[in-house]
């Protein structure tokens, strides 16, 4: 019995190696040589260094197999971005040709949010963390009763429903009835690059802090109501929230939005069949076929717009631009929370007269690339340098762990929902950001409230 534990282990790192290759050979093969904003994405490959990269990942890919194997909500966090993040950062030490000190401090920054994130730790009357199969059993032996009672509450649908309504006639006020549907037209860029604009003309404004409020905090609360919409077989209400994610899309491009359509359905077929608990597994293979697809239609078609659909954006972009964070603010001084922080920008003063967006575009892609936003590695090392790559870690632990006990009121199905989606924004909007306390943040307590209401 344990050696066919000690095999299915073996295998499934084998696995994660697979990926990691197949991440390797595909975006060399699509980027090198292809032109960006800037001059093109920085391919520079280096073989010796791949060697040190793929030894440091097969220890890291032991540990991630060792700790978590729960299907809480923490676990499935980090299960998410080990796949979607880890793999390009760890790569990217080859790929883009960069130093030493980036890959000892990339591989420690993961390597510590994954240690804290499954073991415990106390400072004080404070709980960092718990050991991530802790909630193994919580979920599994939940009460169902009073699960179905809480996303049966008047309450919850209320507040979800205001929540699209409010979004879909911001949507109609912002450019017209007309509904974008093309994921892979030019359009998109285009899209993005006005609603930038848009919210930099209102920023610190009243309407522009309302806009803000409602596109972030839809972000959040269209998936949850999408997916409860599905449980509960309410078809005016699942097509709210599917109008309300093409809304989303219409109005700044996010293709997240359009794939969490998928991803939703996906999550609810899984818990209807008694799956839902091996949806971390699914989603592994999910990542390997598009990755192997992206690369047949580019050596087949000689086109690369399957790989720009999903793998683009959610894996190589983030690392890349880990990369330009850290060589901007490597000689540089941090900004130590005085941008785009929650409520410290406003009594921090920065030691820049410009916004690190604005920096990071300038100097990298010409002015072109209005919102080069990124999270994790570089958040943490543009706002406290080594100290942050230390602590965030932390900070991302404790918040995980109190999320933990808040989602598993609403049952493993949306537990699972929302993991994934904080994943996949965690790795592109900084922690403390007031754009992510105002959706995830913000959209937590209230559902933590919600489920207080007697």
């Amino acid at each position: 019995m344990i050696i066919d534990k000690t095999k299915i282990k073996n295998s499934s790192i084998l696995f994660l190696l697979i990926i990691r290759i197949t991440y390797v050979i595909t975006t060399i093969k699509i980027l090198d040589g292809l032109w960006y904003y800037g001059g093109g994405y920085d391919i520079n490959f280096n073989s010796l260094k791949e060697v040190l990269a793929l030894c440091s990942f097969v220890i890291m890919a032991f540990y991630f197999r060792e700790n978590y194997y729960a299907n809480n909500f923490k676990s499935v966090v980090i299960k998410v971005l080990f796949i979607l993040y880890y793999i390009p950062l760890n790569a990217s030490f080859s790929i883009h040709n960069q130093t030493m000190e980036y890959f000892v401090l990339t591989n420690s920054y993961f390597f510590l949010l994954m240690f804290f994130c499954c073991k415990a730790m106390k400072i004080g009357a404070i709980t960092i963390s718990t050991k991530s199969e802790k909630g193994f059993k919580t979920y599994a032996n939940y009460n169902q009763e009073k699960i179905l009672d809480l996303l049966n509450k008047r309450a919850v649908r209320v507040v979800l429903f205001l929540i699209c309504l409010i979004c879909i006639v911001y949507k109609i006020s912002y450019n017209g009835f007309t509904f974008a549907l093309n994921i892979f037209s030019d359009s998109v860029y285009t899209t993005r690059e006005s609603y930038v604009e848009t919210m930099n003309a209102i920023d610190s404004t009243a309407v522009g802090y309302i806009a803000t409020l409602i596109m972030n905090l839809a972000g959040y609360t269209v998936p949850f109501y999408l997916y409860l919409a599905i449980k509960k077989k309410n078809y005016f209400a699942g097509l709210v929230s599917v109008i309300c994610l093409v809304s989303i899309f219409s109005v700044n491009s996010s293709k997240s939005a359009m794939i969490f359509i998928v991803i939703v359905f996906a999550i609810a077929f899984l818990e209807k069949r008694g799956g839902v608990d091996k949806f971390s597994s699914y989603f592994e293979v999910g990542i390997f076929l598009l990755l192997i697809t992206s690369l047949l239609v580019y050596l087949i078609f000689k086109r690369y717009d399957f790989y720009f659909l999903i793998l683009r954006r959610e894996m190589f972009l983030p690392s890349w631009l880990d990369t330009k964070y850290y060589a901007f603010f490597e000689n540089g001084p941090k900004i130590l929370w005085s941008q785009g922080t929650f409520l410290l920008q406003k009594i921090i003063p920065s030691t820049y007269s410009e916004g690190y967006l604005k920096m990071i575009n300038d100097n990298y892609f010409g002015g072109y690339v209005p919102s080069p936003n990124t999270g994790l590695f570089a958040d943490a090392y543009m706002n406290l340098g080594i100290v942050g790559v230390l602590t965030y870690p932390m900070l991302i632990s404790y918040v995980l762990n109190k999320s933990d006990g808040i989602y598993q009121e609403y049952g493993s199905g949306i537990m699972n929902v929302m993991a994934v989606k904080l994943a996949i924004h965690l790795t592109n909007v900084p922690l403390l950001r007031t754009d992510f306390i105002l959706s995830y943040f913000l959209f937590t307590f209230v559902l933590w409230f919600v489920s207080k209401v007697k």
